[in-house]
This record gives structure tokens, sequence and C-alpha cells, in this order.
């Protein structure tokens, strides 16, 4: 590196001392505040030039001793003065803020400027973060936990090779899309602990489509037998559902960028409808309380995420062999069936076969739209089941609307060929 590079590396670091300490200055620490930080990080920067220089990390590694001494030295003269804190956020503090310095200049500087402004965020949101936990329940820690289990734990563990009958099965491939699956639940699901309370009808609707669209419809329905207005319900059940089609289009953005590529239009096209039938909904409700919130369950539970391994992996299975045995006849027919219970499943193994190029993504946003079709059938369904006569009717012309459009975008839309 240049003379300038390094001034410029180590002005940087420099700066992001001053962003943690000035934190520190506002909590009072008795220990080190803006100076000391942006001194802490400068040290670490140029022991980090000293090293290059000497060719020995030893220069990093003694500064860093040499600052624990300080630290220690500093808490033994504030516990003669009666001064001493308990916690030891501070020293953390500042032995990651060396570390900052060492990385800014020696290594690749972008990874320090995040660490330093992540440091910077965890002291400032101390009391938002104490909030947040604070809120949480022993079911909130548990779905947490599972997350950790299904994605950290396990996730290593499983096989990553193909096996079994026209060889499109993979274990780990399974399981990344029940860790992508279970991570938008539990995103939406801490989203609803969190807002929940505080939003009315639209928020509601809204959250709902975020955690899962058919527990959303299932917990919706029931609260018209406690008191609210069919139509209030109707329409946060609507808006669930618009969510959705969203998520869905989120997912094959991750999994299948051809096939998202392909379906956007299409299913922008569904979602402007879904807009529209939600305004109308909104409207003929406005003489209505607002609805409740939604009461979910642990979205990362074990038994969850291994049943829905097993749909997803039947359902990549059954779509593979329709395409080879039944043509786009026999995928829609596929599409229908697994829609009764859930999009997810379709919308993950068909946008991972458009991925291996076994499937044409043009095809492969159809089959979806056809499941969506009855997955909404199924939920006007439940709204007359759970909800009963006068939420049916409320929902009905609602829900007719987006099944008309989702069946009629997948049989009409123009072919990409």
């Amino acid at each position: 590196m240049t003379e300038d590079q390094v001034l410029y590396r180590l002005a940087t670091a420099a700066a992001l001392g001053l962003l943690i300490g000035m934190q520190r200055e506002l909590r009072g620490s008795p220990l080190a505040g803006l100076r000391t930080f942006s001194l802490i990080a400068l040290s670490g920067g140029m022991a980090a030039v000293a090293s290059v220089e000497l060719e020995s990390s030893w220069v990093v590694v003694a500064g860093l001793f040499a600052l624990i001494g300080i630290f220690i030295a500093g808490n033994f003269l504030l516990a003669a003065e009666d001064k001493a804190s308990v916690g030891q956020t501070t020293e953390i503090a500042a032995i990651v803020t060396y570390l900052v310095g060492v990385q800014v200049v020696t290594g690749p500087p972008t990874i320090g400027v995040v660490v330093g402004g992540a440091v910077a965020a965890l002291l400032y949101f101390k009391a938002d973060m104490h909030g947040f936990v604070n809120r949480l329940s022993s079911v909130d820690v548990r779905a947490v936990m599972q997350f950790v289990l299904v994605t950290i734990i396990i996730l290593p563990l499983v096989p990553d090779q193909t096996f079994g009958p026209l060889d499109v099965l993979n274990p780990y491939e399974t399981w990344l899309m029940v860790v992508l699956i279970v991570s938008i639940n539990l995103a939406g699901y801490m989203t609803n602990r969190i807002v929940g309370e505080k939003g009315g009808t639209v928020l509601g609707g809204i959250l709902g489509g975020l955690v899962s669209s058919t527990a959303a419809t299932a917990g919706f329905s029931r609260q018209v037998k406690e008191g609210t207005g069919a139509r209030i319900i109707a329409l946060m059940i609507v808006l669930a559902c618009g969510v959705s089609f969203i998520r869905v289009l989120l997912q094959l953005g991750i999994v299948a960028p051809e096939a998202f590529a392909a379906a956007v239009y299409p299913f922008a096209s569904l979602i402007v409808v879904a807009v529209a039938v939600s305004i109308y909904g909104y409207m003929r409700s406005r003489d209505q309380k607002d609805g409740g919130r939604l009461q979910t369950k642990n979205p990362a539970q074990l038994y969850s995420a291994l049943l829905f391994a097993l749909t997803y992996s039947l359902v990549k299975w059954l779509v593979a062999y329709g395409k080879e045995n039944f043509g786009d006849a026999g995928l829609y027919i596929i599409g229908a069936v697994s829609g009764l219970t859930s999009v997810n499943a379709i919308t993950l193994s068909s946008g991972r076969l458009v991925e291996t190029n076994s499937l044409p993504a043009d095809t492969a946003w159809r089959v979806i739209l056809i499941a969506i079709s009855t997955n909404l059938i199924v939920k006007t369904a439940m709204t007359r089941v759970i909800g009963g006569k006068e939420l049916f009717r409320s929902a009905l012309p609602l829900f007719a609307a987006l099944i008309v459009t989702s069946t009629g975008l997948a049989l009409l839309w123009p072919s990409a060929d």
C-alpha cells in the first residue's frame, strides 16, 4: 500500500473509534469515551502497520495484551474509588475496536467498517434490544432456539447428493428449502409479535400473510364468532392472501431467478387485482370495528420442518414425473392437488427444477398459479366451515375475483415462446 492509502485507512479506523466512543461517552462510561476509543482504533491500525514493516504479528498481539492490561489497571483504580461497574461492555467493545483498527489497515477494510458499524449499533440500541427481549415469551425463545437447530445444527449434517427415481431428490437442497420457509415464517412471526398489538385491520391482514395466509384464514375466521364484523375479517383474509402472492414471488426470486423473471409480470397483475379487491373490501367494511390480532404458533417446530421436507420432496418428484410422462396437463393437475395444502412446496420444487433445466420457467409459474387457485378455493371453504355463513357470503366475491384472475393468468397469459 502507498502512504496515502495507509493514512486513509488509519483515518477510517479513527472514525470508527469515534463512532463507538460517542456512544460510550453518552452512556457516561468511566473507563473510556470518545477520545479513548478513537485512540484504541488508531493503536490497532498502527500496530498493524508496524507488524507489516517488521514482518511479525507479535506487535499486534502485544498491543492487544497492553490494552487489556490498561483496562485491568483502570478497573482496579475505579474499584479503589468505589466507582467500578459490574458490566464488561466497555472492555469488550474496546478490544473489538482495537481489532477493527487492525482489520481496516491490513485486511479488506469493508469487513472492519461493517464490524465497527455493527458494534456501534449494538451499543446504541441496547435499550431497544432489552425491550424486545423482555417482550418475548418462552414460546418465542423456543422458536428461535428451534430455528437454530433447523439451520445451524441440522443443515451442515445433511448429505448433498441426489438419489432416487429420476435423480431429483437431494436431502441438502430439501433441507435448504426448509430453512428458507422457516426463516420467512419466523420473520413474519416475530414481526407479528412485536407490532401486531399496535395494528388495526390492514396491518393485521398484512402480518397474517407474512406469517401464513392459511393460518391467518383459520385464525381470523374464528374471530367472527367472537363478535368481529364479517366484512372486516373477509378483508383481513384477502389482505393476507395478497401478501402471500408477494411471498411466492420472493421465494422464486431466491431459489430460481430465471423463474422469477418469467413470473414477475403475471404475478404483478395478480397482486394488482388483490390490491383492488382489498380496497373494495375496505370501502364496504368501514362501518365495522377493527379486527383482532392474529394468534400465531411457533413456526420453527421440528415436526413442521420435517413435514414440509417430506411434502417438498414428494411434490418435487411428482412434478418431475409428471413432466416426463404427462406433459403440461399432468403438471397442472399436480399443481392443483398440491395447492390443496400449501403453495410453498410446489413453488420451491418447481423453481429448483427450472434452475436445473428440468422444467421451463414459463410452465413453472403457470403451475404455481394453478396451485394458488386451488389454495384460494380451500380458503374460501375454510371461511364457511370455521367462520360461518355470514363470513362466507362476505368473502366469496373477493375470493372469486382472485380465483378467476389466477386461473385466467395461468391459462391465458401469452407464452414466452
